[in-house]
């Protein structure tokens, strides 16, 4: 599939010929105008696909097409209604539209476009609303979608070779692309930047409104998305927006007041705490390679090193397959000890990007077959550049199991899934993070790790305190997860002030945390003569996606309840698509000269698509309370083997390619030689040469050597014969046919869990010890080759020598790190504990040479300052010992 439009009969792209966008950012939500010209160059008419992303919560509410002069508006319909019409209408050659939300996510949008003529051009318009994220900075980020990478892994149903299909981007930079941004606000604007993108800046005489814009000519690549960060003098003030409906028209929640309310609760939170499972689950698919794995390591051994003591922890890997560092039966996570630390961290220095594709669903199933630690509430902390394109069947299993499990997810890299991120965190009642350019990981994710550790809120309400003639309800009415310092977008819906001139009223938030209560307040008024019509009207189609999102996400749970028919309500009142409905819009007028080919076969095609409907820009002025902000203005129209020996089985073959069972004598599965799972001549079942206590010589599992799964040495065998999983005959029998070690390591002078010895488990040691899983010195997890170790300079050396309690200890390592010597250091000490002298003195180089980027390390000072507390010693004491520290640091 790609990202653009292409002709159905030929895959031929058609060309792209100038994007235009235009932008207003108002408070916490953008409302975007695309408009992008397309040319059918061919001499006949065209069936044409337009495929293009967008964030997961944006709510399309207006999608038109002008050709030939003509200008064809789509309604929304229910799906099949809509494909019916389109399909009727193109087959009796009419110009017609289809726009539908892709099958299997809604972040990416296909629209079919009927009976393009020849030598036309195509102006195709969409008109969307979204909310807008907050950076950990407290910059509000907006990000216009360009791209769609090849970060989509497995179709379900059909596609190229091996099943794995790439979703590009056609005609890159051989187009002109324009974006014009007005961004306006009650509070001061600081700043507008981009890190990849020049800006063109045009101050207002308002300090609370700017225009931007970005420029591409033609030829310039345009392979990333656009992205501005907007910095505002109070980044964190509540506020209620009050949109007033169309007054006087039946058009359901498009006729009703509607409210956007953005809270920023803060909680006085303990430094640390000493109970949790924190699990992490990093991608390591080839596309993660270079600087992309090499950030994961580094922010795996900051989160690692930040972890409270007490807790647990555990490490997953995925790629094609998954990988666990801690394999335990009974549970997920082991204890959080300093050997248990240090084994981690040296498995992370070692991570490589080497685990081929993008499938994420068998590690998550993995880890919640395992129990929960009762005490310890399980935090998932999960990091991925890429996606699948089953998304509802993984967040569905998020969302089942979100009673006894957190899940915070972070997207890295341009087009990474919002559908995906942004599902899990919600289905997992967490937060999602996204990493784009020059963006560091570390405190995205550090940031995540921050609201891991905070307590559950529980207990929350929100209340509307309203006039005695006005009703309100709250969407969604299951209120978000909430964290302290972050932002909560919900939204009121009123039902009776429509014939009140000015509504006003209060919103209370309510809840509880760790044992104490608090409450928010938020006062918001409202008049008609503040707003003039508006038909796009962003805040209402916000309200509806929110609504729509919660019905669809309400299928996916155990009970899994029919909303169809709600959820279709929501979505025509509103001109918002849901996954029930689809947006058709036919040029009646228009008679195209069909070429001869068979209308029946395009009527078999499958139709994706996605249509929304309305129109118009809006407008911000401020009115009434202090947290007023109405939306107003705008202009517009309205709204051998098995299975008959295939696969290379050989011609006597009974079941997966062979002649006995599972590969015995003859055949093998999948185009493996002519014994089961390509081992020897002389197999047993999965290729061994006797399974499951078999006493021949030969046959390994899946090509191995003649000891694999069920070989010679496997389960009881005799003991002169070859152990399980490929390792060397032992001197007596051990567990699984090995010798002293489990697995069939290499002797140790210890006998060690899995055959390792020290931290060798998982192939992370290196030494003459032999690793897990029955691989040679050179291996490393699982079998596979060993990394040597990155070597750790600057921040990240520190954080490594770091104590497990949160120390660091005055030795040769530490001294030579800071340039000096163990003497040197002691000469100056203050004082006489000289674990102290050095917590301090690392804590002050990580002032000098890291306060830009102090949030990705502030848990680690927190650890070390909840250390230094423990040791009785006073604040002054800590202030004197620091202040000593930063003179020495300063002199080095």
């Amino acid at each position: 599939m790609r990202c653009g439009l292409t002709c159905l009969n030929t895959g031929a792209s058609v060309p792209l010929k100038e994007v235009q966008n235009i932008a207003l950012i108002g408070a916490s939500l953008v409302h975007v105008d695309s408009n992008l010209q397309y040319v059918n160059e061919t001499n006949t008419p065209i069936e044409a696909n337009f495929t293009f992303p967008l964030d997961t919560g944006s709510a399309v509410y207006r999608f038109e097409a002008e050709v030939n002069g003509r200008l064809l508006i789509a309604e929304c319909q229910e799906k099949q209604q809509a494909r019916d019409t389109y399909q009727q209408a193109v087959n009796t050659g009419h110009t017609a539209v289809l726009l539908e939300e892709h099958q299997d996510t809604d972040d990416v949008f296909v629209c079919r476009i009927g009976n393009l003529p020849p030598f036309q051009k195509a102006i195709l318009k969409i008109c969307y609303v979204s909310e807008l994220p907050h950076d950990p900075s407290g910059a509000l980020r907006f990000t216009l979608p360009t791209v769609l990478n090849p970060r989509y892994g497995v179709e379900h149903n059909t596609g190229p070779v091996n099943n794995r299909t790439e979703v590009v981007c056609i005609n890159p930079g051989s187009y002109v692309m324009s974006l014009d941004i007005t961004v306006q606000s009650q509070q001061k604007i600081l700043s507008i930047v981009s890190e990849k993108d020049q800006l063109k800046l045009s101050p207002t005489n308002s300090d609370h409104m700017w225009k931007v814009t970005v420029q591409f000519g033609a030829g310039t690549k345009v392979d990333h998305d656009v992205t501005i960060m907007i910095n505002y003098e109070d980044m964190h003030q509540p506020q209620a927006i009050v949109e007033r409906g169309l007054k006087g028209q039946d058009k359901g929640l498009l006729n009703m007041d509607v409210l956007m309310l953005s809270f920023y609760p803060k909680f006085d939170l303990k430094l640390a705490t000493t109970v949790g499972e924190f699990i992490f689950i990093v991608d390591r698919s080839g596309s993660m390679a270079g600087s992309r794995i090499a950030s994961a390591r580094d922010t795996l051994l900051l989160m690692i090193k930040s972890l409270p003591v007490g807790c647990f922890f555990n490490l997953y890997g995925f790629g094609d397959t998954f990988q666990v560092l801690f394999q335990r039966d009974s549970s997920s996570s082991v204890e959080y000890t300093e050997e248990n630390m240090l084994f981690a961290i040296d498995h992370v220095q070692r991570l490589e990007a080497d685990m081929g594709g993008t499938q994420i669903m068998k590690p998550i199933e993995h880890m919640y077959s395992k129990p929960c630690l009762p005490g310890h509430p399980r935090q998932v902390i999960l990091l991925t550049d890429g996606d699948v394109w089953n998304v509802g069947e993984v967040l569905s299993l998020v969302r089942r199991n979100n009673n006894t499990t957190r899940m915070f997810s972070v997207g890295i890299g341009e087009g990474a899934s919002t559908a995906l991120v942004k599902g899990l965190a919600r289905a997992g009642k967490g937060r999602a993070e996204f990493v784009k350019g020059n963006d560091r990981l570390q405190t995205k994710v550090v940031s995540l790790l921050k609201s891991a550790v905070q307590p559950v809120v529980t207990n929350v309400q929100v209340d509307l305190e309203l006039p005695p003639e006005v009703t309100g309800a709250i969407i969604p009415q299951e209120c978000p997860s909430i964290f302290s310092g972050e932002e909560l977008i919900i939204y009121g819906v009123l039902n009776g002030s429509m014939t009140l001139d000015t509504i006003y009223g209060n919103i209370v938030l309510r809840g509880h945390v760790e044992n104490q209560s608090f409450e928010h307040k938020l006062t918001f008024e409202g008049h008609h003569q503040d707003q003039q019509l508006d038909t796009s009207l962003p805040v209402h189609r916000l309200s509806a996606k929110a609504l729509i999102r919660e019905l669809q996400e309400e299928e996916m749970g155990n009970d899994k309840p029919d909303n169809k028919d709600k959820i279709l309500l929501a979505s025509t009142a509103a001109n918002v698509i849901s996954k029930y409905s689809s947006f058709v819009g036919v040029d009646k007028q228009s008679k195209v000269a069909l070429p001869e080919q068979s209308y029946l076969q395009m009527a078999e095609r499958v139709c994706q698509g996605y249509f929304g409907a309305g129109h118009g820009y809006f407008g911000a002025a401020p009115g009434g309370r202090q947290h007023h902000f109405a939306f107003g203005g705008g202009m517009g129209r309205p709204p051998g083997g098995m299975f008959g020996a295939s696969f290379g089985g050989a011609p006597a073959s009974g079941g997966f390619g062979s002649s006995g069972q599972f590969g015995v004598q003859s055949g093998g599965m999948f185009g493996s030689k002519p014994i089961g799972f390509g081992s020897s001549t002389a197999s047993g079942s999965f290729g061994s040469s006797n399974g499951f206590a078999g006493q021949g010589q030969s046959g390994g599992m899946f090509g191995a050597k003649p000891m694999g799964f069920g070989g010679s040495a496997a389960f009881g065998c005799s003991r002169d014969t070859p152990p399980q999983f490929g390792a060397q005959p032992q001197p007596q029998q051990g567990v699984f046919g090995s010798g002293v070690n489990m697995f069939g390591a290499k002797p140790a002078t210890e006998p060690a869990p899995f055959g390792a010895a020290a931290f060798d488990t998982f192939g992370s040691g290196g030494s003459q010890q032999s690793n897990v899983f029955g691989s040679q010195p050179s291996s490393g997890m699982f079998g596979a080759k060993l990394v040597e170790p990155v070597v750790l300079t600057g921040r990240a050396k520190l954080i490594v020598l770091q104590g497990f309690e949160g120390s660091w200890i005055l030795n040769s390592d530490f001294a030579s790190f800071l340039g000096t010597t163990c003497e040197a250091l002691q000469q100056v000490a203050p004082t006489q504990n000289y674990t102290v002298w050095a917590t301090c003195l690392a804590l002050a180089w990580l002032h000098m040479k890291e306060s830009p980027n102090k949030e990705e390390w502030v848990m680690i000072e927190n650890k070390a300052l909840l250390w230094l507390k423990q040791q009785g010693i006073s604040d002054e004491e800590v202030k004197q010992v620091f202040s000593t520290a930063q003179s020495v640091m300063f002199g080095l």
